[in-house]
């Protein structure tokens, strides 16, 4: 019996550095491109989410803003004659400051 010698696997094929470095710059562009791919397709959707969020943001505030205001200026007139007046010319009808679109006025 004469014993098989086993000989390492050599590759076929060994890239030199320089195919190395064409492999790396394909998969590189192709990073990239599908990176451009995946932003082409989210920017928008961040974009719209973005104004719609600056939007409402400036909304509420301005609607806060106002209603301080008019807050202010009803603090002098609030008091118990102003409110039995209230109550006795609007006797029998709906109490409009719980109605939607006081909306503002809830919070108190």
């Amino acid at each position: 019996m004469v014993a098989a010698t086993i000989k390492p696997a050599t590759p076929k094929y060994v890239e030199t550095p320089e195919e190395q470095w064409k492999h790396m710059f394909l998969l590189l562009i192709l990073s990239l491109e599908t990176f451009l791919t995946i932003l082409a397709r989210v920017l928008p959707a961040l974009i719209v989410v973005g104004s719609v969020g600056a939007v409402a943001t400036f909304v509420v505030n301005q609607l806060s803003t106002s209603s301080r205001n008019l807050d202010r200026s009803f603090a002098a007139y609030n008091n118990a004659q102003s409110e039995a007046s209230r109550q006795k010319t609007f006797e029998g009808f709906y109490d409009n400051r719980n109605a939607l679109f006081n909306v503002l006025g809830w919070r108190k």
